[in-house]
């Protein structure tokens, strides 16, 4: 039961309407990709900046994330945290049908030497590369916990 109500809530997250706007919530369309309010939490400069959210392949086959850039960093990587020990990769997969959230608990995105701090209220962009399915910017808002 859990992990149904848990999945209707990531479903909910990515596919709201879609734009290219920024918003309290926000989402993308990139073909059959839905990707959901991506924030990340206040962070100090140099020490990295985590990026949670939900990404949907509504396709029929599994597409990797080959790479993400950032203009607030150095490098984007894929890290999971596996008892308190970060590990890191430069992609990860989406299969079919199946929502992946982005989350401190989970694999994530993280933006390595971060140039400035950020807070509350602030957002920079990044451009996520899908590989074939092609490549998307999104704006990642800062929050101290993601917004409705």
């Amino acid at each position: 039961m859990l992990t149904r109500i848990i999945r209707a809530v990531i479903l909910a997250a990515v596919l709201v309407p879609t734009g290219t706007g920024l918003a309290m919530v926000h989402g993308y369309k990139l073909g059959s990709f839905r990707i959901g309010h991506l924030w990340a939490p206040p962070s100090e400069a140099g020490h990295g900046v985590p990026v949670y959210g939900a990404i949907l392949n509504m396709g029929k086959a599994s597409v990797t994330l080959a790479g993400a850039t950032a203009e607030i960093g150095k490098d984007v990587r894929v890290r999971r945290l596996d008892h308190g020990e970060a590990a890191y990769s430069d992609t990860v997969s989406f299969l079919p049908g199946k929502p992946l959230a982005f989350a401190k608990w989970r694999e994530h995105l993280f933006v390595e030497d971060n140039s400035a701090s950020f807070y509350t209220g602030d957002h920079f962009k990044m451009t996520l590369d899908f590989a074939k399915a092609g490549k998307i910017d999104v704006e990642v808002l800062v929050e101290a916990t993601p917004s409705d």
